[in-house]
């Protein structure tokens, strides 16, 4: 007796120890669920099961997934199609939340667990031959061995999943950037299923208004961007105070240092997210039973609150916590920092403003300079005939004609100036780009054929409206038409081209502002966009930075085209309607103008 008890530990050492090196071997390749099925079939085949089967906890919400089985004699593939019956993982469920499985008995179950989450519970079956103790306990210490293999891999997910936000969340200058990319990112790493939202402190400090928010159940556009907290003084009290992540379930006590305030608790399990268009609330549907909130806060001072919010109450636990606790002084500092990125730039956009309107200002003063310079002598000449009586019919009209179309010129140049100035006032509203081109055309026009540059316009016809600010689009072309103009110092021809962009989402206007000047070497169009980075004597390298800004502000995109000695294609593409826009949108058409 005592020679087959030291065989059995002999065999069942032999066995672990060659599971656990087959495990290094196929770990690093494999999904975890097939990690766990390499390893079932394995303790399968040595305690000469018919059937093993596996269930997945689902980790939102913590129930069984559809079983998965394999069969390893003909006996057990007989019992394989009980595993489809409804009732078949009744005791699975039953056994999920125990610690060790049952002995003696002809069907053997283990947890497999990573941290305080359980992942799978595996099923050994075999009738009639009721699983030993020692049986038992070789199949625990199969359960740790993979419970300790998933632990492992799951930190270096996590490590994995880190790495890869934070260089994304770097790579970003926006705020607005930067909150989604905080979103997607904790959405891959801790796989919260009702929704994740920033809310920011507002200048004033009354309250927190909702920036970002990803809505995961439904994977619509979010419609609580704007929509505020008052900042009550108990939850400024909490902002001040709080130096953890808090995790709350609904109907139990916050976990973490700080309780939340009930506004916040209203926030996070009000009746449920609001559902957007085409995506109604099912039935029943739970809303957020689960959430965790964080304090956004850099050197001391609060800039908002991150929530996280979850259809269940088991989809996070305390290891969550910890990761997102990780993950806060990242985004905090990056928050911060493209927060003051953006308001140095708006200060840039501002004074690069002032020297594009005093370049407009030259080039106007010198064509009404030139326009005036015609019309004041032939008035003068007009005038000494008329006193002389000296009036001659024929170059009367001759003279008349010409200062007509010299004053024509004239109030077409003011009219152009006069909407840039209306521009930098006005509310955004729908307008035809192509009208903004043709008068920023106007403007310059003249200057540019003192210069020998002819300038050709190209609009389609039926273009649709685009939801945006004059004064944007007005310094954006500018800045464009100005930089094709140097580009060709000895002449040539601008094109400006609108047509309608079927590849914009709800259809949106192409831009095209092509010169054929110099062109530009293939490092310098890597550069163009980088802030102070110019080929000019004069320039400030600021005027293709601020064109990128102005266009992503409104959701669309800027690309260059250009060859040396070939010319330069700059390509803008404008939805009809920039997100950030959809809020003043609203409240200027009641909510129904989107399809305009």
């Amino acid at each position: 007796m005592p020679q087959a008890n030291h065989r059995v530990l002999r065999e069942r050492a032999q066995f672990l120890h060659q599971l656990g090196r087959d495990l290094e071997r196929v770990a690093d390749r494999q999904k975890p669920a097939r990690v766990l099925r390499f390893a079932m079939r394995r303790l399968g085949e040595f305690l000469g099961a018919d059937l093993v089967v596996q269930a997945d906890v689902r980790r939102t919400d913590g129930a069984l997934e559809r079983p998965f089985a394999i069969s390893l004699t003909p006996r057990g593939a007989e019992l394989a199609a009980s595993v489809e019956n409804t009732a078949f993982l009744d005791p699975f469920r039953a056994f999920l939340h125990r610690l060790v499985g049952p002995a003696d008995h002809a069907e053997l179950l283990l947890r497999v667990v990573s941290g305080e989450r359980p992942v799978s519970v595996l099923g050994f079956l075999r009738p009639g031959r009721n699983f030993s103790r020692a049986e038992t306990r070789i199949g625990i210490e199969t359960a740790e061995i993979l419970s300790e293999n998933l632990r492992h891999r799951e930190r270096e997910r996590v490590q994995a999943h880190k790495e890869r936000i934070y260089a994304k969340v770097l790579s970003e200058i926006r705020p607005k950037d930067v909150l989604y990319q905080i979103l997607h990112g904790l959405k891959r790493l801790l796989e919260y299923d009702h929704s994740g939202a920033v809310l920011l402190l507002e200048a004033r400090g009354r309250k927190l208004v909702v920036e970002a928010e990803i809505i995961a159940w439904t994977k619509a556009k979010s419609e609580r961007i704007g929509r505020s907290i008052p900042l009550t003084e108990s939850l400024r009290s909490w902002l001040e105070e709080a130096a953890h992540p808090v995790l709350a379930c609904a109907g139990e006590a916050p976990t973490g240092d700080h309780p939340l305030p009930g506004v916040l608790c209203e926030a996070i399990f009000d009746c449920d997210a609001p559902a957007a268009p085409g995506h109604p609330v099912a039935p029943g549907h739970p809303g957020a039973r689960a959430g965790m909130v964080a304090v956004l806060r850099h050197r001391g001072r609060t800039l908002g609150i991150l929530t996280l919010r979850a259809r269940s109450t088991m989809a996070f636990t305390p290891s969550d916590l910890q990761v997102l606790e990780e993950f806060l002084p990242l985004a905090s500092i990056t928050l911060y920092n493209s927060t003051l990125y953006k308001a140095q730039h708006d200060r840039l956009v501002s004074a690069e403003r002032k020297t594009a309107l005093a370049d407009l200002a030259r080039a106007i003063s010198h064509d009404l300079n030139n326009a005036f310079g015609v019309m004041l002598p032939l008035l003068q000449a007009v005038r000494r005939d008329a006193a002389a009586g000296n009036i001659q019919e024929e170059r009367l009209t001759r003279d008349l004609e010409m200062i007509e179309r010299y004053a024509q010129a004239g109030s077409r140049i003011f009219q152009g100036l006069l909407s840039v100035a209306r521009g930098a006032v006005e509310p955004a509203g729908w307008s035809d780009v192509s009208v903004v081109l043709e008068t920023v055309s106007r403007m310059i026009g003249p200057s540019l054929t003192g210069k020998r540059i002819e300038v050709r316009t190209e609009f389609a016809s039926s273009l649709p409206p685009i939801y945006l600010r004059r004064s944007d689009m007005e310094q954006l072309f500018l800045n464009l038409v100005y930089n094709a103009r140097d580009a060709m110092p000895g002449g040539g021809i601008l094109t400006l081209r609108c047509r309608i962009d079927g590849g914009v989402d709800g259809g949106g206007v192409r831009i095209d502002v092509i010169d054929t000047g110099i062109g530009m070497s293939e490092e310098v169009r890597e550069r163009v966009f980088e802030p102070f980075f110019t080929t000019k004597e004069a320039g400030s390298g600021l005027g293709l930075d601020i064109c990128r800004s102005i266009v992503w502000d409104y959701d669309g995109s800027i690309r260059i085209e250009s060859a040396p000695g070939h010319g330069t294609t700059v390509i803008v593409r404008l939805p009809r309607l920039a997100e950030r826009l959809r809020e003043q949108a609203d409240r200027a058409t009641g909510g129904n103008d989107h399809g305009r």
